[in-house]
Protein backbone atom coordinates (compact mmCIF):
# COMPACT_ATOMS: atom_id res chain seq x y z
CA UNK A 1 0.00 0.00 0.00
CA UNK A 2 1.45 3.50 -0.87
CA UNK A 3 1.60 6.40 0.92
CA UNK A 4 -0.65 7.96 -0.42
CA UNK A 5 -3.22 5.09 -0.30
CA UNK A 6 -2.45 5.26 3.50
CA UNK A 7 -3.18 8.45 4.13
CA UNK A 8 -6.65 8.55 2.06
CA UNK A 9 -7.81 5.15 3.95
CA UNK A 10 -6.71 7.49 7.46
CA UNK A 11 -9.42 10.10 6.29
CA UNK A 12 -11.59 7.82 4.85
CA UNK A 13 -11.43 3.91 5.43
CA UNK A 14 -14.19 2.68 3.31
CA UNK A 15 -12.88 4.75 0.19
CA UNK A 16 -12.64 2.65 -3.11
CA UNK A 17 -9.03 2.77 -4.58
CA UNK A 18 -8.52 1.43 -7.76
CA UNK A 19 -4.92 1.27 -9.43
CA UNK A 20 -4.41 1.19 -12.97
CA UNK A 21 -1.93 2.24 -15.82
CA UNK A 22 -2.01 2.69 -19.73
CA UNK A 23 -1.05 -0.33 -21.45
CA UNK A 24 -0.28 0.07 -25.12
CA UNK A 25 -2.03 -2.22 -27.72
CA UNK A 26 -0.96 -1.63 -30.86
CA UNK A 27 0.12 0.98 -33.84
CA UNK A 28 -2.99 2.13 -35.61
CA UNK A 29 -2.65 3.85 -38.59
CA UNK A 30 -5.15 5.67 -40.89
CA UNK A 31 -5.60 3.13 -43.42
CA UNK A 32 -7.13 1.14 -40.33
CA UNK A 33 -3.87 -0.96 -40.54
CA UNK A 34 -2.36 -2.39 -36.93
CA UNK A 35 1.17 -3.19 -36.00
CA UNK A 36 1.36 -5.54 -32.79
CA UNK A 37 3.50 -4.30 -29.97
CA UNK A 38 5.82 -7.06 -30.94
CA UNK A 39 6.22 -6.15 -34.33
CA UNK A 40 6.84 -2.45 -33.50
CA UNK A 41 10.35 -3.56 -31.49
CA UNK A 42 13.27 -2.73 -33.63
CA UNK A 43 11.29 -0.18 -35.85
CA UNK A 44 12.80 3.58 -36.50
CA UNK A 45 10.47 5.44 -35.16
CA UNK A 46 10.09 9.04 -35.10
CA UNK A 47 7.96 10.51 -32.50
CA UNK A 48 5.50 13.66 -32.28
CA UNK A 49 2.94 14.18 -29.07
CA UNK A 50 1.62 17.58 -27.77
CA UNK A 51 0.90 16.59 -24.27
CA UNK A 52 1.91 17.11 -20.66
CA UNK A 53 4.53 14.58 -20.40
CA UNK A 54 6.12 13.77 -23.52
CA UNK A 55 8.86 11.74 -21.10
CA UNK A 56 6.47 9.41 -20.58
CA UNK A 57 4.96 8.87 -24.22
CA UNK A 58 8.58 8.74 -25.29
CA UNK A 59 9.47 6.23 -22.39
CA UNK A 60 6.66 3.73 -23.63
CA UNK A 61 8.22 3.82 -27.27
CA UNK A 62 11.39 2.95 -26.14
CA UNK A 63 10.32 0.44 -23.43
CA UNK A 64 8.19 -1.43 -26.89
CA UNK A 65 12.07 -1.86 -28.23
CA UNK A 66 11.55 0.97 -30.60
CA UNK A 67 14.70 2.74 -32.47
CA UNK A 68 13.66 6.03 -31.56
CA UNK A 69 15.47 7.62 -34.06
CA UNK A 70 13.76 11.55 -33.25
CA UNK A 71 10.86 13.83 -31.92
CA UNK A 72 8.95 16.72 -31.79
CA UNK A 73 7.41 18.13 -28.97
CA UNK A 74 4.38 20.76 -28.90
CA UNK A 75 2.32 22.44 -26.33
CA UNK A 76 -0.23 20.87 -24.63
CA UNK A 77 -3.55 20.85 -26.45
CA UNK A 78 -1.47 22.30 -29.27
CA UNK A 79 -3.59 23.14 -32.83
CA UNK A 80 -2.15 21.16 -35.84
CA UNK A 81 -1.66 22.23 -39.12
CA UNK A 82 -0.68 20.61 -42.39
CA UNK A 83 2.46 22.50 -42.29
CA UNK A 84 3.26 21.13 -38.98
CA UNK A 85 2.55 18.02 -40.83
CA UNK A 86 4.90 18.10 -43.95
CA UNK A 87 7.59 19.09 -41.43
CA UNK A 88 7.00 16.37 -39.42
CA UNK A 89 7.14 13.88 -42.30
CA UNK A 90 10.21 15.79 -43.59
CA UNK A 91 12.15 15.27 -40.28
CA UNK A 92 11.09 11.81 -40.13
CA UNK A 93 12.38 11.14 -43.89
CA UNK A 94 16.07 13.00 -42.90
CA UNK A 95 16.09 10.61 -39.63
CA UNK A 96 15.37 7.03 -41.99
CA UNK A 97 12.74 6.87 -39.87
CA UNK A 98 9.95 3.40 -40.58
CA UNK A 99 7.28 5.00 -38.82
CA UNK A 100 5.44 8.13 -37.71
CA UNK A 101 4.00 7.30 -34.31
CA UNK A 102 1.71 9.88 -32.20
CA UNK A 103 -0.54 9.73 -28.81
CA UNK A 104 -4.40 8.51 -29.20
CA UNK A 105 -5.12 11.89 -28.12
CA UNK A 106 -2.95 13.79 -30.99
CA UNK A 107 -3.99 11.57 -33.66
CA UNK A 108 -7.76 12.77 -33.46
CA UNK A 109 -6.34 16.51 -33.81
CA UNK A 110 -4.04 15.24 -37.05
CA UNK A 111 -6.88 12.74 -38.33
CA UNK A 112 -7.94 15.18 -40.41
CA UNK A 113 -4.98 16.60 -42.26
CA UNK A 114 -3.88 15.51 -45.30
CA UNK A 115 -0.40 13.28 -45.02
CA UNK A 116 2.60 14.80 -46.65
CA UNK A 117 4.04 11.94 -47.78
CA UNK A 118 3.10 8.31 -48.49
CA UNK A 119 6.29 6.71 -47.90
CA UNK A 120 6.47 6.47 -44.10
CA UNK A 121 3.64 5.26 -42.07
CA UNK A 122 1.58 7.66 -39.60
CA UNK A 123 0.01 5.96 -36.69
CA UNK A 124 -0.98 6.30 -33.15
CA UNK A 125 -0.29 4.00 -30.17
CA UNK A 126 -3.32 2.72 -29.57
CA UNK A 127 -3.67 2.33 -25.54
CA UNK A 128 -5.91 0.76 -22.89
CA UNK A 129 -6.59 0.97 -19.01
CA UNK A 130 -5.53 -1.96 -17.23
CA UNK A 131 -6.31 -2.78 -13.75
CA UNK A 132 -3.41 -3.37 -11.32
CA UNK A 133 -5.93 -3.17 -8.56
CA UNK A 134 -9.50 -2.85 -7.57
CA UNK A 135 -11.25 -3.01 -10.77
CA UNK A 136 -14.22 -5.02 -8.93
CA UNK A 137 -14.77 -2.56 -6.11
CA UNK A 138 -15.24 0.46 -8.58
CA UNK A 139 -17.66 -1.57 -11.22
CA UNK A 140 -19.73 -2.09 -8.44
CA UNK A 141 -19.28 1.33 -7.12
CA UNK A 142 -20.37 3.14 -10.29
CA UNK A 143 -23.30 0.11 -10.84
CA UNK A 144 -24.68 1.12 -7.09
CA UNK A 145 -24.20 5.15 -8.70
CA UNK A 146 -26.06 3.73 -11.44
CA UNK A 147 -28.70 2.10 -9.92
CA UNK A 148 -29.34 5.31 -7.32
CA UNK A 149 -27.85 2.85 -4.26
CA UNK A 150 -25.72 5.36 -3.12
CA UNK A 151 -26.55 8.11 -0.53
CA UNK A 152 -25.19 11.25 -0.28
CA UNK A 153 -23.39 10.63 2.86
CA UNK A 154 -21.57 7.90 1.46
Amino acid sequence: MSELERKLRAIHPGMVIARSIHAPLCARSADQGEVSIEGLGGKRVFAFCGIGNPDAFLGTIRGLGCDLVGSKFYDDHYRYTDECLAGIYNQAEHLGADLILTTQKDWTKISRLAPAKKNISLAYLAIEIEFLAGEGQLTALIEDAVAGRISESS
